[in-house]
């Protein structure tokens, strides 16, 4: 979904794209919001419960915990980014060697 969705941004900003070896031609945004749409309702629907908890005691047991451990995953990430990943992360564009 990241990936689309900055290649869609950067089309619709007008920004020039990368050289690339073959392209979709007009298809290719065609493809691309056809996939970022079946992507974002997918990723939506990966975080519903299998059957509804209406006042069922059980519900612990029931519920699908991917959205905490997605959640966790995120506040961890964000966490050690804030902390010590951005002090130690180089970007790919500074190992390009301008010519």
């Amino acid at each position: 979904m990241i990936s689309i969705g900055c290649l869609r941004l950067k089309r619709l900003r007008g920004e020039p794209l990368l050289n690339r070896r073959w392209s979709l031609g007009r298809l290719g945004g065609v493809m691309n919001d056809i996939a970022l749409a079946f992507l974002v309702v997918s990723f939506a629907l990966s975080f519903f419960p299998e059957t509804p908890l209406n006042g069922d005691p059980t519900w612990a047991a029931d519920m699908n915990w991917a959205i905490l451990m997605f959640a966790v995953t995120c506040f961890l990430a964000l966490v050690y980014y804030c902390v010590r990943g951005r002090h130690v992360y180089v970007p790919p564009v500074r190992l390009v060697k301008h010519e």
